[in-house]
């Protein structure tokens, strides 16, 4: 019967216009959103090294002159003028596709710039001191890229860059409202086509089982139908791209580099994971407050219950529950950084989020029960 029923949700869930329509935006985000992107902002290895030449200089032009006089003062300011020539050298390396000679360049100002923490950074305006998270991405990069002796730049934007960037654009809030929107009237859309649907010998939580499949299946087909139009458009506008590029990734405290496509396969890991948490959220809402459009502004103003209890210094993870949806954020480490917690990296995150979600699922399960047994009790008085 269990299926029988999903069966007939699968057809509503196909007849209902919205659906189609949702479904439509997205996949037409995944497709126009490669020409809204201006290649011409990406950053490139190039640029980051100009960059980084220029806050070398900065550092040394506003190095007190006093320091100088001090031993550490002394060293620091050395250790400045020789990271200023290996960035730049860095740079040239690059222009000259020297994979050895730029990785050997870039360990050096690495060396560098650790040891100046060693020595406190002393006599560098803090805003122009490099964030040790940055120096230890760098390592993480220079090591991959010389284990599988790759290009130094990737070029273009080919469908191994675009997949990350169109799904990091999508993660977070949009895929949050997506979601939400979708499954606004799961549980309500029931209350009004109770005829139709008594006629299902069915308990009520094994209808909450079927409506949760019906909408978790076809949001990942959506999604991967999604990847697929992402892949075929920029395929045909700039080729395949590269694979095996590396991306950096925080996880156990470390940075670490991983290729774009085991990267992809986290990221929609985690889309997938975040998409059944919100779908326990709505349905527990719908439970809660019988209105779609209830549902959908209590659901967002949750969302930034995050951003509220950052602000007031709350940064406990059960209170930065959905700060974890941004599964871009939470894999760069930025997330982590943000919060204060250096245990915030994907595995414990998919671990909350699984807790979450079996947390939300008793909650449904309680509200069902108690709504059974005064049913129940209702009927043995009348």
């Amino acid at each position: 019967m269990f299926w029988r029923f999903a069966k007939f949700e699968w057809k509503l869930f196909l007849l209902n216009k919205r659906n189609w329509f949702l479904a439509l935006l997205v996949l037409l985000f995944f497709g126009l959103f490669y020409f809204s992107y201006n290649q011409d902002n990406m950053e490139n290895l190039l640029l980051e090294k100009q960059i980084e030449s220029g806050i070398a200089e900065r550092s040394i032009d506003f190095f007190p002159e006093e320091l100088t006089n001090q031993a550490e003062g002394e060293e620091v300011y050395q250790n400045l003028l020789a990271e200023l020539s290996a960035v730049n050298m860095q740079r040239w390396h690059l222009r000259e596709n020297e994979l050895e000679e730029y990785v050997e360049q870039g360990r050096l100002v690495n060396e560098l710039r650790f040891r100046n923490y060693e020595l406190d950074n002393v006599g560098i305006f803090e805003t122009l001191i490099v964030p040790l998270e940055d120096i230890e991405k760098e390592e993480a990069f220079l090591s991959y890229i010389e284990e599988h002796q790759l290009p130094l730049m990737e070029e273009g934007l080919g469908s191994s860059r675009y997949l990350v960037e169109v799904l990091t654009a999508l993660s977070g809030l949009i895929f949050f409202t997506f979601v939400v929107v979708l499954a606004s009237s799961i549980i309500v859309y029931e209350k009004s086509h109770q005829t139709v649907l008594a006629g299902f010998p069915i308990s009520a939580i094994q209808k909450v089982h079927s409506k949760l499949f019906v909408y978790f299946i076809s949001l990942l087909a959506l999604l991967l139908l999604g990847v697929g139009v992402a892949f075929f458009v920029s395929y045909l506008l700039a080729g395949i791209g590269n694979f095996i590029y590396p991306k950096i990734i925080y996880l156990n405290g470390s940075y670490e580099a991983i290729s774009t496509s085991t990267y992809l396969i986290y990221l929609l890991a985690g889309l997938i994971v975040v998409a059944g948490v919100v779908l326990l959220l709505t349905i527990l809402l719908n439970k809660l407050v019988p209105n779609a459009y209830a549902t959908v502004f209590i659901a967002i103003g949750l969302y930034f219950t995050s951003d509220l209890f950052m602000i007031l210094g709350w940064t406990h993870p059960a209170l930065q529950l959905f700060t974890l949806f941004n599964i871009p954020g939470v894999l760069s480490g930025d997330v982590a950084t943000e919060v204060g917690n250096s245990y915030i990296d994907f595995p414990f995150t998919i671990i909350i989020l699984i807790i979450f979600m079996a947390v939300q699922w008793l909650f449904i399960y309680l509200i069902q029960k108690r709504t059974y047994i005064k049913k129940q009790r209702s009927e043995k008085v009348a």
